[in-house]
């Protein structure tokens, strides 16, 4: 009797083992899934941070073009290269550097807080749009494909691909006074050289007309 209830214990400690297995088994591979969707999360919630980074970093520093990258304090001599009648007249050419420092910011920042693995390129799209009125909008696009810790386990149950793309845009404005003031008054001087041709060309017609009453 006493044999048989030891042999029905061992039998009871193997089916034990075996239910915990397979339950141990499933656990562990939903922790493991668990912990690498907080990866996941992380790293598109880093590339949006770069992002508004850099976006503002753009905005905020858009009139001073020789600005080191992440450089907060404005000196007196970046207050006197701030050339007059940029947005007239070299738009162009303050946006394509801003460009510049914004593809020069952007790897910078990443490589401070990524826990991507064998990423790939960091892509860096900025535009940047004026409205007219003094007003600078800055549109920044921040991509890179990379994977992250334990991706292989999200890769098997289907919820990413091999080499997740991580991408995020943000947008910031920036209201330029000096630009605003160039504008106001390289419009007004215009208005006032239409004036003048407005005046001449009244005048000639009012001479033109004398002309011909004098002539009847």
């Amino acid at each position: 009797m006493r044999k048989k209830l030891v042999a029905a214990a061992k039998d009871q400690q193997g089916e034990i083992m075996l239910e915990a297995t397979m339950i141990f088994v499933p656990v562990l591979l939903l922790l493991f899934a668990l912990l690498s969707l907080s990866f996941l999360f992380y790293q598109e919630a880093m590339m949006t941070s770069v992002a508004n980074e850099v976006a503002s970093d753009v905005a905020r520093n858009y009139k001073f073009t020789d600005m080191e990258i992440g450089e907060d304090t404005i000196t007196l001599d970046d207050v006197t290269k701030v050339a007059m009648f940029r947005t007239t007249f070299g738009k162009k050419d303050v946006e394509q550097k801003q460009a510049e420092r914004a593809e020069a910011y952007a790897p910078w920042r990443v490589g401070l807080s990524s826990l991507g693995l064998n990423p790939g390129e960091l892509k860096v799209d900025c535009n940047i749009t004026g409205s007219g009125i003094g007003r600078t909008y800055v549109q920044v696009t921040v991509s890179q494909q990379s994977d992250f810790f334990l991706s292989g386990i999200l890769d098997m149950l289907g919820i990413t691909e091999n080499g997740q793309m991580f991408s995020s845009t943000a947008y910031a404005e920036c209201v330029d006074l000096m630009g605003y003031t160039s504008l106001v008054n390289f419009t007004a001087y215009g208005s006032k050289q239409l004036e003048a041709f407005q005046a001449i060309g009244n005048l000639y017609s009012s001479v033109k007309d004398f002309i011909q009453v004098l002539r009847k």
